[in-house]
Protein backbone atom coordinates (compact mmCIF):
# COMPACT_ATOMS: atom_id res chain seq x y z
CA UNK A 1 0.00 0.00 0.00
CA UNK A 2 2.92 2.45 0.93
CA UNK A 3 4.41 1.68 -2.59
CA UNK A 4 1.29 2.73 -4.44
CA UNK A 5 0.77 5.98 -2.43
CA UNK A 6 4.64 7.08 -2.91
CA UNK A 7 3.94 6.34 -6.90
CA UNK A 8 0.78 8.12 -7.01
CA UNK A 9 2.09 11.07 -5.26
CA UNK A 10 5.16 11.05 -7.63
CA UNK A 11 3.04 11.12 -10.17
CA UNK A 12 0.78 13.89 -8.97
CA UNK A 13 4.30 15.78 -8.21
CA UNK A 14 5.26 15.01 -11.81
CA UNK A 15 1.90 16.51 -13.08
CA UNK A 16 1.93 19.51 -11.42
CA UNK A 17 5.79 20.33 -12.19
CA UNK A 18 4.99 19.79 -16.12
CA UNK A 19 1.60 22.22 -15.81
CA UNK A 20 3.96 25.33 -14.14
CA UNK A 21 7.01 24.43 -16.64
CA UNK A 22 4.65 24.51 -19.70
CA UNK A 23 2.57 27.62 -18.23
CA UNK A 24 6.25 29.17 -17.70
CA UNK A 25 7.47 27.99 -21.40
CA UNK A 26 4.21 29.49 -23.07
CA UNK A 27 5.36 33.05 -21.53
CA UNK A 28 9.05 32.52 -23.16
CA UNK A 29 9.75 32.76 -26.59
CA UNK A 30 10.94 29.31 -27.94
CA UNK A 31 14.11 30.38 -29.19
CA UNK A 32 15.37 31.04 -25.33
CA UNK A 33 14.79 27.56 -24.50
Amino acid sequence: MTFLLIVTGVLLLLRLVNELYYRHADRLPIESL
